[in-house]
């Protein structure tokens, strides 16, 4: 079955006069690595195509350089810093299993499971 683009459009949210960044909602990403950088480059293209307000990125020095170079839009956060605050995460397309990875996903998990926001979790994310 085949959806008619007026059925979808009909359903999609709309943007009141003065919404802003904050009130489109804010969407993580933690995605890529420096073996899988385009994994970032096309999961924050495909986020800023859905008309989110913000999209912040987490991710190796790399794939961040690579995704801001195609989307200086974005928001890159620094990897030390505390995860910033996100209605929906998405993480582990393009990880990699280094321990860093892994750490840097568990932390990640933990405070997207702690705030209630929503997460979206690759096989990236389970390594």
């Amino acid at each position: 079955m085949l959806l008619d683009p007026r059925f979808v459009l009909d359903r999609l949210p709309r943007t009141e006069p003065g919404a802003h960044k904050y009130t489109r909602g804010v969407a993580g990403l933690s995605t890529g690595s420096g073996r899988y950088p385009g994994a970032a480059v096309l999961g924050v293209a495909a986020a800023l195509s859905t008309g989110v307000g913000m999209v912040r990125y987490r991710g190796p020095e790399r794939a961040a350089n690579l995704m801001l170079a195609a989307h200086p839009e974005a928001v890159c956060e620094p990897r030390h810093e505390p995860v910033a605050r996100a209605q929906c995460w998405v993480l582990g397309s393009g990880m990699d299993d280094s321990e860093e990875t892994r750490a840097e996903a568990e932390k990640i998990l933990s405070a997207v499971l702690d705030s209630g926001a929503r997460l979206v979790l690759d096989a990236g994310a389970l390594l």
